[in-house]
């Protein structure tokens, strides 16, 4: 059994419980305990906390894997979480460099379906693509949040729903859906590229909750 579903049912806890603890739906938790997505270390960590065990016993590690101290400090969960999924999916052994693995999970990438099974087919440009990509995000998150702590946002609070590439997106998925709807029968292509499509949205839908709650999160005293 899903060790989270265990300890769900042992504390007599729905998967609404756990969607409040950890601040994703319910949704989010029912893939967890089909093992259909991953836990993010951080909403790992919040589920440790509140029933009282480890990140490793809630995600089912065995309990003979040993995972080295970094030779450097992790000053956030999620790395931490990071640096023991780098030695338990077999990322070290295979001799592919920590700051690659962060940087590619940070950059959203499925690591399991993607790296794990075409690593050794991976160009060093593409990984120096992936790791330079990290750093450029990072660099432009640490200017806006610069420019956002000194400088009223308001105008981009109204764009944030009205740029040409949310229109664009909004265009082509009503298109897409459109055709998926009207078609009786599908090639095995298509049936793949359908699942990948639901994956994605189901991804954009949990995105977008962590945003709502973010927004609600935010009272009064922080209007200027």
């Amino acid at each position: 059994m899903n060790r989270l579903k265990k300890i769900r049912l042992d504390n007599n806890d729905t998967q609404d419980d756990i969607a409040k603890v950890a601040g994703v739906t319910s949704m989010t938790v029912s893939r967890w305990e089909k093992n259909e997505s991953q836990i993010k270390p951080d909403k790992a960590q919040k589920i440790s906390d509140h029933y009282g065990v480890s990140v490793p016993y809630l995600l089912g590690y065995d309990e003979d894997i040993q995972i080295p101290e970094p030779p450097f400090a992790l000053s956030t969960p999620r790395e931490e979480g990071y640096w023991i999924d780098y030695h338990k999916e077999g990322y070290a052994k295979i001799g592919m460099p920590f700051g690659v693995y962060e940087n590619i999970r940070k950059l959203g990438y499925t690591v399991d379906e993607v790296l794990k099974n075409s690593f050794e087919n991976l160009n060093k440009a593409q990984l120096n693509k992936a790791v330079l990509g990290a750093v450029k995000l990072k660099s432009e998150l640490d200017e806006l949040a610069k420019h956002a702590k000194n400088n009223d946002i308001t105008e981009e609070i109204k764009s944030a729903w009205n740029s040409e590439s949310m229109a664009n997106y909004y265009h082509e998925l009503k298109k897409i859906m459109f055709q998926i709807n009207v078609k009786e029968s599908f090639s095995e292509s298509e049936l793949s590229e359908i699942q990948t499509l639901k994956s994605d949205l189901l991804a954009f839908i949990d995105f977008l909750y962590e945003q709502r709650l973010t927004l609600d999160k935010i009272d009064t005293d922080k209007k200027t």
